[in-house]
């Protein structure tokens, strides 16, 4: 295994990405410390990737807040940087509302929605703009289950961890208290941002973008919020409000308001 500082990063990925991948780590003085450490390749970064990285680093030590994931340490070698993130054990919003049916009950969707506004209201204090708020870059943590989710078990084969992983995420009861934390992450496309400036930089995700983004118009926090009534959206009936065959046909939609409800969804309101 290698070693980083003192770090200690576990030989398979839990993810990779296009600039490098994520694995988990301990450290050499506890083996009971785990945390995930994503491994960027310098040379996959250009000038402005580069700024983007130092730009989320800069942010990610400013943000404490137990809904948005922590920066623990820093390190680089000749080839690598290594960011030291907060651990959390059971992947993403995204990947598990597919593993649940592909949809929250309204009162999972309520309980994570609480849980990702208190996490935007401490990245909004700082003055930052998150600007890709989706469901894939919202990471979930059990507490009272093992750092790996199933616990050691060195009889298991792969393919066996994770069917293993796959039934406790099907199952397990995410309105018992205290069993569900939800973070958010990925700031790569974060900005910080006067409460009362606008900007026009169009960057995330279509699907989840405001309007105004859309549209290449000035924005501002507002669009944030947006993103995170279209995660309610999506977490309830498993798919976002508007769609489209591209960028101008989603555009259109958007500023038509048209979008539907399942008929068989039953909801409080």
């Amino acid at each position: 295994m290698k070693c980083i500082a003192n770090h200690v990063l576990e030989n398979e990925p839990l993810g990779k990405g296009q600039f490098g991948e994520v694995r988990r780590c301990y450290l050499k003085t506890d083996k009971n410390v785990h945390n995930a450490v994503k491994i960027i390749t310098k040379s996959s970064l250009t000038p402005r990737l580069f700024n983007n990285l130092k730009n989320e680093i800069n942010i990610l030590t400013k943000i404490k807040s137990p809904h948005v994931v922590s920066l623990i340490d820093i390190q680089r070698t000749e080839n690598n940087f290594y960011l030291v993130m907060e651990l959390c054990n059971a992947g993403d919003l995204d990947n598990l509302k597919d593993l649940r049916g592909g949809s929250f009950t309204e009162l999972e969707a309520r309980i994570i929605l609480q849980q990702l506004v208190a996490g935007f209201k401490e990245i909004y204090k700082q003055q930052v703009m998150h600007r890709d708020l989706k469901l894939a870059n919202m990471l979930v943590h059990f507490p009272d289950y093992p750092y790996n989710l199933i616990g050691e078990d060195s009889k298991l084969t792969k393919e066996e961890k994770k069917m293993r992983t796959h039934e406790i995420l099907r199952n397990v009861d995410l309105t018992a208290k205290g069993r569900l934390c939800v973070k958010i992450a990925d700031l790569g496309f974060a900005r910080e941002l006067q409460y009362a400036e606008l900007t026009e930089t169009i960057c995330g995700t279509p699907l989840v973008m405001a309007p105004e983004v859309l549209n290449g118009k000035r924005y501002n926090h507002k669009a944030d919020v947006w993103s995170l009534g279209i995660v309610f959206f999506e977490m309830i009936v498993g798919f976002t409000p508007f769609t489209g065959r591209d960028k101008p046909d989603l555009r259109r939609n958007v500023e038509l308001g048209d979008y539907k409800v399942p008929k068989s969804l039953k909801l409080s309101l």
